[in-house]
């Protein structure tokens, strides 16, 4: 398969392209009759005409972006079969190739790419020209979201490869959220093995979130960073415990877009007024490893973040990591580099197609060993700073809308055990718990078990309504579960996604 590029689109073209459903070779002249020309290449857009002839295959995608203007993307439906009788084409209509088109402007509109050839009738390969395919799926994405998806779907469905990656991030044992110190890092010389921790170590830290976006780190980017910039990607992560030797998938990210220098630097900005640096220094000075080499002389601001993608994406992420097979040749090598994938890897399959799960259990009596054994797996781990972020925002939200008296944090229920926030509205009251760990489910399995005892134990109800509340929009999946264990147990459980920036709820179940 292959993309093309159709150059310059004009206004009148696209009226064309919507009757005619074709791409014509409108470079052609109705009153020139070409057959009885000897020299073709004498004429305008002559060269054009060549690799639709003799490479142009049904399936092929083609962008309707001329040097200045960007007007649409089509699939071809038909290989173009040259006739003879083409060139003879005086009072005839216009020889061409019939398309589908999956997205078609009214008029082109501008796009300000840097194209450098002139030739105002050029069909080119995509790469061809100083025309990028990764430049204008960012420019479709910012301007035209709604058919963003599906020109993506389709060009991953043809050719998956251009966008699909697998990339190692370090070894980390509490989720991705904070550094866990220098045990299961690599062994090779490199930024972890000398100062202890890598900065994916944050990659799923939720105080990272701004209007929606994750922003993260990822080294295979750093090594390439103006190779890489602009560019957006599906990537499948892996990571290797150096101790045990084994690789893990850690899961896939969907729509990672490489930062450029000016996003990174407004990314700081927002880091630092939150207290996020602060506190990445506090964690490092925790592990006695050096705050002091988060940002260094040569790397500066993507040494930091140089990576965004939606915080939903995070819920494709394993809770643990899962071993990879020994005999899965995906991952060609060990270094911190984007590897190639073909999406062929399905990360639902692997996380939940297991069979009957009691037939996964040990049979016998066999003793386990009286002595635990060191455990490297991943734990969850929640996020402090978000959670008091969430907490701050949230109380003034609730005290705007039911007023002051109404609402209480930090209340004291069995012994010294606390709920988050309660509002007591008609003598009745709505528990709050806020948790931040990076997995929605992983949230609720803690909150679930706190909030049944704060309003239950021993033989009372305390509260007429329980809510679990996060900074992660609930997929469809966990919509679900919370009205199955409604139903299923008479629970009155809801689930609030708050969002710190705008101070408001965005979702609410």
């Amino acid at each position: 398969m292959s993309i093309w590029r159709l150059g310059q689109i004009k206004k009148e073209d696209i009226k064309s392209f919507n009757k005619e459903k074709k791409l014509a070779f409108d470079w052609m002249n109705k009153n020139i009759n070409y057959k009885k020309e000897k020299d073709l290449k004498k004429f305008n857009g002559w060269t054009c005409i060549n690799p639709w002839i003799n490479e142009a295959k049904k399936d092929d995608i083609v962008f309707l972006v001329s040097k200045y203007n960007y007007a649409g993307v089509a699939v071809i439906l038909d290989e173009y079969h040259y006739k003879t009788y083409d060139f003879e084409i005086k009072e005839r209509e216009l020889p061409g190739i019939p398309v589908k088109f999956i997205h078609l402007l009214a008029e082109p509109i501008e796009h300000n790419f840097n194209i450098r050839h002139t030739n105002p009738r050029t069909f080119c390969k995509i790469n061809q020209f100083g025309f990028d395919i990764q430049e204008i799926m960012k420019f479709i994405k910012d301007n035209f979201p709604s058919e963003y998806r599906l020109v993506l779907d389709t060009i991953n469905k043809l050719e998956p490869e251009r966008f699909h990656r697998i990339t190692r991030v370090c070894w980390n044992t509490n989720g991705w959220t904070e550094p866990s110190g220098r045990l299961g890092k690599a062994t090779t010389d490199s930024h972890e093995k000398k100062y202890g921790f890598g900065h994916e170590e944050w990659l799923l830290n939720t105080s990272r979130v701004i209007n929606g976006y994750q922003y993260g780190f990822l080294e295979p980017i750093r090594k390439f960073q103006k190779k890489y910039e602009g560019n957006i990607f599906n990537l499948l992560l892996f990571t290797r415990n150096s101790i045990e030797g084994i690789n893990y998938w850690v899961g896939q990210l969907n729509e990672v877009e490489v930062l450029n220098v000016e996003q990174a630097k407004k990314a700081l900005v927002v880091f630092k007024t939150r207290g996020v640096l602060e506190n990445m220094r506090s964690q490092l000075s925790a592990l006695s490893l050096d705050g002091n080499k988060l940002i260094n002389e040569y790397l500066k601001e993507r040494d930091i973040v140089n990576v965004r993608f939606k915080v939903s994406e995070i819920q494709n992420i394993f809770e643990e990591p899962i071993p990879v097979q020994s005999e899965d040749e995906r991952i060609s090598s060990l270094y911190y580099v984007l590897l190639p994938w073909n999406g062929d890897l399905n990360i639902e399959e692997i996380k939940e197609n297991i069979g009957d799960y009691f037939l996964t259990g040990n049979k016998g009596k066999k003793k386990l060993k009286g002595k635990a054994k060191a455990n490297y797996k991943s734990k969850s781990k929640e996020i402090d700073l978000t959670h008091n972020l969430i907490s701050d925002a949230m109380m003034d939200y609730l005290i705007k809308k039911y007023g002051e008296d109404k609402v209480r944090r930090e209340c004291r229920v069995i012994g010294n055990n606390r709920i988050d926030i309660v509002v007591r509205e008609n003598n009745m009251d709505i528990f709050y718990e806020i948790k931040t760990y990076p997995h929605l489910i992983t949230s609720l399995r803690y909150a679930l078990g706190q909030l049944i005892e704060y309003s239950c134990f021993p033989n009372t109800r305390k509260a007429k309504q329980f809510y679990l509340v996060s900074n992660i929009k609930a997929d469809q999946k966990f919509i679900n579960y919370i009205l199955h264990l409604n139903k299923l147990f008479g629970f009155n459980l809801g689930y609030i996604c708050f969002d710190i920036e705008s101070e408001s709820i965005i979702q609410i179940i």
